[in-house]
């Protein structure tokens, strides 16, 4: 079995190489203007997206009292355990 070993100096030049041709194609689109009209259609979309402010904030502090139902699953789960448990005691 053969391995294509390349030297340090072909990855390196393969590397500028590959830089070199993402600058140039960036450096393009700058000057073909499409840089700056994607930038101007975001700022645009992003303006006609944005949220209205509100009087009222959209978000509250959790209470206990949005919380409750959880709780009532939690003691129902842990009344039910403990059945089972008893349950299992009694009849072993």
């Amino acid at each position: 079995m053969q391995f294509d070993i390349r030297s340090q100096q072909e990855i390196t030049h393969t590397a500028l190489k590959y830089k070199e041709f993402a600058f140039f194609r960036i450096a393009h689109m700058f000057e073909g203007g499409l840089i700056d009209k994607w930038f101007a259609e975001d700022l645009l979309t992003n303006k006609v997206n944005a949220p209205k402010e509100e009087t009222k904030s959209a978000t509250s502090s959790m209470t206990i009292v949005h919380l409750q139902a959880a709780f009532y699953l939690l003691l129902g789960g842990l009344c039910m355990a403990a059945l089972v448990l008893l349950a299992e005691i009694l009849m072993a």
